[in-house]
């Protein structure tokens, strides 16, 4: 091979930010390690004040695998370290992957089959299954596949499962990337895509290929719901004033009836 030749990029760049180690993580990093596709780069941030430690944790794990590539900064935040990948990545499409989660086998084989025969998607989601902290479901989800009915609702709800999706690179770029925050990163996104890109094209697969787990001391529990909502009020709000959509409005309201039922039943539970 020439000296100037070029590797080739791959389909998929899988973006993992982690800044802390927990033993969940090794479980995750197989689970896409294990891809029966396997046309990817994987991208990790150890981010943080114990950055160097958690590389050198890490390294273990994934040393022998040339598709890893472990990115270690000091600097904090979900936002900065998703950026960060981003500017690496060479995939065509960006996958989303949290280190407490798990991909099916066959995740990003299912995403590639569907993005090359629907071409025009740019951003691709999936149903999954919900797992307690010992890996037992405890539900599928349930939400909508198509493009027209994900726009209709997005001004109300956030119908991408964030830790789901494969997006389209370039047009993650030209966004910007991630600009939001300590919660809510996603919404903002896809709320700027239905702004800034009115043709850009949502799906979620029916077929649940990712399995999401939900335990104590995750950063979206229960206790922080109230700080989840208000983001996303105020990302409501924002696009209100942006756009004039009055379903933004709808949207907020929706939100506080939700927070109130979420207190009371938060309250009657401790009562019980």
């Amino acid at each position: 091979m020439g000296a100037n030749s070029k590797v080739k990029a791959p389909f998929f760049s899988v973006i993992m930010p982690i800044h802390r180690w927990h033993e969940l993580l090794p479980l995750a990093i197989q689970s896409i390690l294990k891809q029966t596709d396997s046309d990817f780069e994987f991208l990790i941030a150890a981010n943080g004040p114990a950055s160097l430690e958690l590389e050198e944790q890490l390294t273990p794990f994934v040393k022998n695998d040339a598709r890893v590539r472990i990115v270690s900064t000091p600097m904090p935040g979900l936002v900065f370290a998703l950026n960060l990948l981003i500017q690496q990545a060479r995939g065509a499409y960006l996958v989303r992957m949290d280190g407490d989660d798990l991909s099916e086998p066959n995740r990003l084989e299912t995403m590639r089959h569907f993005l090359l025969q629907y071409p025009e998607t740019d951003v691709l989601g999936s149903n999954y299954l919900m797992i307690d902290s010992h890996g037992d479901i405890i539900k599928i989800s349930s939400l909508p596949e198509f493009n027209s009915t994900i726009r209709r609702l997005l001004p109300f709800n956030c119908v991408l499962a964030h830790p789901t999706v494969a997006m389209r690179t370039s047009l993650v770029l030209s966004l910007q990337g991630y600009m939001y925050g300590h919660a809510s990163e996603d919404y903002d996104l896809w709320l700027r895509m239905l702004r800034r890109r009115p043709k850009v094209v949502f799906h979620n697969l029916r077929e649940a290929v990712f399995r999401y787990r939900v335990h104590a001391g995750q950063s979206t529990g229960a206790d922080r719901i109230g700080l989840f909502v208000a983001h996303d009020i105020g990302l409501r709000l924002r696009e209100f004033l942006l756009t004039a959509n009055p379903m933004f409005i709808v949207g907020i309201f929706r939100s506080l009836v939700q927070l109130v039922v979420r207190k009371v039943q938060a309250w009657t539970g401790k009562r019980a």
